[in-house]
């Protein structure tokens, strides 16, 4: 495999942070199916019209027990979430990686080890002012900082994903 380019970044807190929290809204509120959503919506109509239009009875505890217990998951999806991509940077005394982009996959390379990503699995790119997010399915993803890396190579790697075609 032939590499086209090989450049390094370096992951800051402040970039990290906001493409967590990025990636964690785009998890919960956009990449939803329209059926998931209609549900949530569903549910929170079902139980403000119970408590607003009949007297507060049993089924209307129900579905705002409902209603809570899906709020305090989703509360605690995000707070897992965010927890453990802060920890899995934080992890690197360094926190700089290597990138070598080549024909077929792409190579990162830090302290942690080195891992060899497919184009192919790169199934959405989110692309932020600082920062792209290579999204590898619903709970993977790539970081990658956009400081100092060469614009030759992120048209390179739009090019080569589905996600940027």
């Amino acid at each position: 495999m032939a590499e086209r380019y090989e450049f390094a970044v370096s992951y800051d807190d402040d970039v990290m942070r906001e493409a967590i929290r990025r990636y964690l809204f785009r998890l919960l509120f956009v990449s939803h199916t329209m059926q998931s959503t209609a549900f949530y919506f569903g549910l929170l109509m079902t139980a403000s019209a119970l408590i607003f239009f009949r007297a507060p009875t049993f089924e209307a505890g129900l579905v705002w027990g409902a209603v809570a217990a899906l709020a305090a998951m989703l509360a605690a999806y995000v707070y897992l979430g965010r927890r453990n991509a802060i920890e899995s940077l934080s992890d690197m005394k360094r926190r700089k990686a290597t990138f070598r982009l080549g024909d077929e996959d792409m190579t990162i390379e830090s302290e942690r080890g080195a891992v060899v990503v497919d184009w192919r699995s790169i199934a959405e790119i989110v692309r932020g002012k600082r920062y792209w997010i290579l999204g590898r399915g619903r709970r993977q993803a790539i970081l990658l900082p956009l400081e100092g890396v060469p614009s030759a190579a992120l048209e390179f790697i739009a090019a080569k994903t589905k996600a940027g075609s």
